[in-house]
């Protein structure tokens, strides 16, 4: 017989007297061992575009893999922008994850003006303090160019009257 608990590990047996009014066995309790993992990253959500010049942000949702009978843990989040003009900012540089929980810190950033339209790369690393295990993740953004007014129709607006 084997029970798992949250904390522990409780085997139970083999059973040693078993009669009509109960059985006898050996119970032995194990004090479980922590088993460290590779963290998840995801996007929790994430612009697909953003004007130059102006600023978006990201949430990230990061999963603690570590086994349960770890304690919690320290989760370092680090941004890499396509330049040194980005503005880049993991507002939480880092979050405590119990075992098996998610947290989901948000990361802020600005597209310089002089960013010409296309497609952008920012990657999200998020490393596990303890063991050093790291989970990387891209974000592929669209910067466009601001949009400028180039005519308003109708021109002049008649009253009645």
């Amino acid at each position: 017989i084997v029970c798992k608990g949250l904390r522990e590990r409780r085997e139970l047996g083999p059973v040693i007297q078993a009669s009509s009014s109960g059985i006898s066995f050996k119970a032995t309790i194990k004090t479980p061992t922590c088993a460290r993992f590779k963290p998840t990253v995801t996007f929790n959500n994430k612009p697909e575009s953003v004007v130059g010049g102006s600023a978006s942000s990201v949430s990230l949702k990061i999963v603690n893999n570590n086994s349960f009978a770890c304690p919690l843990a320290t989760m370092n989040i680090t941004v890499q922008a396509p330049s040194a003009e980005w503005l880049t900012n993991a507002s939480q540089g880092s979050v405590a994850v119990a075992s098996g929980d998610a947290a989901y810190p948000s990361s802020p950033f600005q597209v310089p003006s002089t960013a010409a339209a296309g497609v952008y790369t920012i990657t999200y690393t998020v490393r596990e303090t303890t063991s050093g295990l790291t989970a990387t993740l891209p974000m592929q953004v669209t910067v466009v160019e601001r949009p400028t007014i180039t005519s308003i129709e109708p021109a002049f607006i008649r009253r009645a009257g």
